[in-house]
């Protein structure tokens, strides 16, 4: 993900940053499917903020707001 978002000039791209990985991507779609059909309340809290975009949110910010 960093080598992808440093070629592209990403504010985001910074080494001590990171991002959400495919397999916990995955767990979180089925917690959160699981979650809506259970009607059941989620609170999703992470190292990394998805927003305001700036330096520090995660590598792959925009995927884990789709998610969410």
């Amino acid at each position: 993900m960093y080598n992808q978002l440093h070629a592209s000039g990403a504010k985001n791209a910074q080494t001590w940053n990171g991002g959400v990985g495919s397999e916990q991507m995955t767990w979180l779609y089925n917690v959160l499917k699981k979650s809506a059909k259970e009607n059941e309340k989620v609170v999703v809290i992470g190292h990394h903020p998805v927003y305001p975009a700036n330096e520090h949110i995660a590598w792959n910010d925009a995927e884990i707001m789709r998610e969410l």
